[in-house]
């Protein structure tokens, strides 16, 4: 292992140990570092996130996610595209998934199509659109 390489993994575990912050800032940033980092081995605290009453952490967790190249999760990212309240977080998970390529996940990705939001359509269209060229 390179010295870059087991600096990378000395300031991971630093960075994961910040996961569990009381800091909702702190964990969002933590979240994303471990995305930067490519730890992909705590993709699984991540998903974890994915259930937050914060609307912006769960996004950054599904973003996470989709950086990690984490598609074992995308069942886990699904109902994020029925959030009742924020379309910012249908718009990231429907991203998400098409970024993971789950295109088993289409169906519930077209469905927003029809949402109130236009970000939310939007976001949808253009996944759909990515999807058909794969």
């Amino acid at each position: 292992m390179t010295l870059t390489a087991w600096k990378a993994v000395e300031q991971g575990d630093a960075i994961v140990a910040r996961l569990r912050d009381t800091g909702r800032s702190v964990r969002d940033n933590a979240i994303c570092a471990v995305s930067q980092l490519g730890l992909k081995a705590h993709a699984g605290k991540v998903a974890e996130f994915l259930k937050d009453p914060d609307s912006t952490t769960r996004c950054q967790a599904a973003s996470a996610l989709a950086a990690l190249g984490a598609k074992e999760y995308a069942g886990e990212i699904v109902p994020l595209l029925s959030d009742p309240v924020f379309d910012s977080v249908r718009a990231v998970a429907a991203d998400t998934l098409g970024t993971l390529g789950a295109t088993e996940h289409t169906d519930a990705i077209a469905a927003l199509l029809k949402d109130k939001s236009s970000t939310a359509r939007a976001k949808a269209a253009e996944v759909l659109a990515r999807a058909s060229t794969l």
